[in-house]
């Protein structure tokens, strides 16, 4: 659920022999460990938390290399040992955990041994992100770790008055602001279970499942392939809430059928880039990001959720558009006899995988915690697939799948551990409330362009950071500047969740898109661009929820909202795609790109009633003179289709 970089060591390692069984033993006990406690209730924060964090670096050790040079099919000694450390610390923590609960932090003498567990703990976690993620991450750490000792020395707002060593490991290690703290705790917990929820869903082929149905459903239309991208990314990012798992699960289907129904491959790559993105914003699993937003804002998932079906749904919506005018711009054909499905024999016998989806929402709608909603539909998940005589798997398979719930954790735990490093000092120098102020001196107190800066501030931090990290980061600085000039905390942490989308698809670092054009054999930086002009509503979408009432309304505001940004979203992608029932000359382009911001304005709850209603019925009016061109064609130029994704 994480955005992953491939690590510098080039992958995974396939273990054999004794360090196979070694990691078979963590992975498995892990997955007992969590989902146990997801039915009979959590351990104090400091054993659930530390469990799960130092099994899971252990893993890390065991399974990624350090470097090109290490073994690829075994762990090397170095490995062994760090791997050793790691459940070394844990049960350090767990023979002192009652003297740990009971004393006073900052006040209470600390042992040799607790420094240096912390001391230890906090490389252990670096070296385990540097494997997974790469050196960028580390680099800003250590940024954050130097301001915490270089305060005193610091000029102006930027000073405090520093930390010592046995301070910071008091913070991070000695109480629930550092490593043991909300963020680890989501890991430990609700994302767990996200995550083995989706881990048995492919388990038992659903997502094979719900590719057939999307064939079934949109295949048959002109540029299927690509309709069928987008309707099966919006089904897997429902369950995945990844997008490079979008795009690797999905893809691999879509873009060969786009590319053998005439698209170009980086158009093929761009088309499920661009859908593939929203596996972190589609509803009901979302991304890694909104379980830590929950946690951040003291509100119910649940209610993230139900606000962000409309936002969603308009970002597909931009997407499916884009397509379908594209499609019909080039006269582009749907699948062949030979790739599709008929509806009936796609829903036979698989509808039950759609039963966990549905009690996921139910029971959330119902105030089940999402630790063991997420536990339940796993279970539910497993239980048919064994019902399921196609979907049927054995002892084994099950017990890998258990393992793979833990493979799938480690590069997401990681991250969240060295966030919360960044984090807790963040907290404890009070660098949150200086930048706060630092950004809105900038800004001038506007709030365009603080939301510019923050925009800004996505893109290059999310060529660097998961987007996960990216968002706890921005959040913890940003959002209170934002929430300061009168923006609401929950329109300001869903703008910085979407903004945090931005660099998976925008080149030069583009991940997504690198994925995409691999399965393509296209250019990435060619899917890149191609995918950047499919996925704007990452950039205009946002805008939306601090300037008009699409989150904080009620649902007939919120549902009037989508309804008209539908109707400017429909003209902006046919001013970029140069089709709208024709093709369209560069001044009825621009005439689309003006009726798309009249529609634009008019949800804009600041201006006043008069200009919203004049913005509607100008908006409304380009719409009417689109329909009547199209049906009065002989009286307009019809210059001839140019390709706007060469």
């Amino acid at each position: 659920m994480v955005k992953q970089k491939a690590p510098s060591n080039g992958g995974i390692r396939e273990l054999t022999g004794l360090s196979r069984g070694f990691s078979l033993a963590i992975g498995v006990g892990l997955a007992i460990f969590t989902f146990y406690t997801a039915v009979h209730g959590v351990f104090v924060p400091l054993i659930q938390r530390s469990v799960h964090l130092c099994a899971i670096l252990a893993m890390i050790f065991l399974r990624y290399p350090a470097g090109r040079f290490s073994p690829r099919h075994r762990p090397s000694v170095p490995d062994f040992v760090l791997a050793a450390l790691s459940l070394s610390i844990l049960i350090w923590l767990l023979i002192n955990v009652d003297r740990y609960m009971t004393r006073i932090a900052f006040v209470s003498p600390m042992k040799p041994l607790d420094i240096a567990a912390g001391l230890v703990l906090m490389l252990l976690i670096m070296e385990t992100v540097r494997r997974t993620v790469g050196w960028t991450m580390i680099a800003i750490t250590c940024v954050f770790i130097a301001y915490a000792f270089l305060g005193p020395f610091l000029p102006g707002i930027l000073m405090h008055k520093g930390m010592t060593i046995a301070n910071m490991c008091d913070q991070l290690f000695l109480t629930t602001e550092g490593f043991w703290g909300s963020l680890t705790g989501t890991s430990a917990t609700v994302i767990y279970c996200f995550v083995g929820f989706g881990v048995f869903l492919q388990l038992t082929g659903a997502d094979r499942y719900f590719m057939r149905v999307c064939l079934s459903l949109a295949g048959r239309s002109s540029g299927g392939p690509a309709k069928v991208a987008v309707l099966s990314s919006a089904l897997f990012g429902c369950i995945s809430g990844s997008t490079i798992a979008n795009v690797v699960t999905t893809g691999t289907l879509t873009i060969p059928l786009m590319k053998k129904t005439g698209y170009e491959g980086h158009v093929a790559g761009a088309v499920e880039t661009a859908a593939s993105a929203a596996g972190q914003i589609m509803p009901p699993v979302m991304g890694t990001s909104v379980f830590i937003m929950a946690e951040i804002l003291g509100v119910k998932y649940l209610d993230i959720v139900n606000l962000s079906y409309i936002p969603a749904l308009l970002y597909f919506a931009s997407v499916w558009f884009a397509v379908d005018l594209h499609a019909r711009r080039l006269r582009l054909s749907g699948c062949g006899p030979e790739d599709l499905f008929p509806l009936r024999t796609a829903l036979k016998g698989g509808l039950p995988l759609f039963l966990p989806i549905v009690l996921l929402i139910v029971l959330l709608a119902n105030g089940y915690t999402p630790f063991f909603v997420g536990f339940f539909c796993t279970a539910l998940v497993a239980l048919i697939g064994l019902a399921r005589r196609e979907s049927r798997y054995g002892v084994k398979a099950f017990i890998l799948a258990l393992e793979k719930c833990s493979v799938n954790m480690c590069s997401i735990t990681a991250t969240i551990a060295c966030a919360s490093i960044m984090i807790s000092l963040i907290n404890k120098t009070g660098l949150m409330l200086k930048m706060a102020s630092i950004m809105l001196r900038l800004a001038g107190g506007s709030q365009l362009l603080t939301i510019a800066l923050l925009a800004v501030l996505a893109y290059f931090l999310g060529m660097a950071l998961p987007v996960s990290t990216c968002y706890v980061l921005l959040a913890t600085l940003g959002a209170s500047a934002m929430i300061r000039i009168g923006i609401h905390a929950l329109d300001a942490h869903m703008m910085i969740q979407w903004f945090t989308q931005l660099a998976t698809i925008t080149p030069p670092v583009c991940l997504t898109a690198y994925a995409a054009a691999n399965i393509a054999a296209a250019s990435p930086m060619k899917t890149g661009y191609a995918a950047l002009k499919l996925g704007l509503g990452f950039y205009y979408i946002p805008i939306l929820f601090v300037f008009s009432h699409l989150l904080t309304g009620s649902l007939f505001t919120r549902l009037l909202i989508g309804f008209i940004a539908l109707f400017g979203i429909f003209l902006l992608v046919s001013g970029i795609e140069g089709y709208l029932f024709a093709p369209l000359s560069l001044w009825e382009r621009l005439l689309a790109f003006t009726g798309f911001l009249a529609f634009y304005f008019t949800n804009f709850s600041a201006l006043a009633p008069l200009f919203r209603i004049v913005f509607l019925l100008f908006g409304l009016a380009v719409y009417a003179f689109f329909i009547l061109r199209a049906k009065s064609a002989s009286l307009f130029r019809r210059p001839k289709a140019e390709a706007p994704y060469g």
